[in-house]
């Protein structure tokens, strides 16, 4: 049996997802690595929080989408 488009889809989807938890969790070990040093460096500090907002930005559009749905 092959698979369908639904089941590509959702298997792409489960994938996006699991990425999606992979990279906050590191971002959230960065900003811990980062809390624990003094005098980090501006550009670190900015990467990370570049990250931060488009991680948060990608979550509140996948929620509306749910919602739409």
């Amino acid at each position: 049996m092959e698979p369908t488009h639904d089941d590509q889809a959702q298997a792409l989807l489960h994938a996006a997802e699991r990425s999606l938890f992979d990279a906050t969790i590191r971002l959230e070990q960065a900003l811990a690595a980062l809390g624990r040093k003094p005098g980090v460096n501006a550009t670190t500090l900015e990467q990370a929080q570049l990250w931060s907002s488009l991680i948060q930005a990608g979550l509140a559009k996948l929620g509306q989408r749910a919602v739409a749905a």
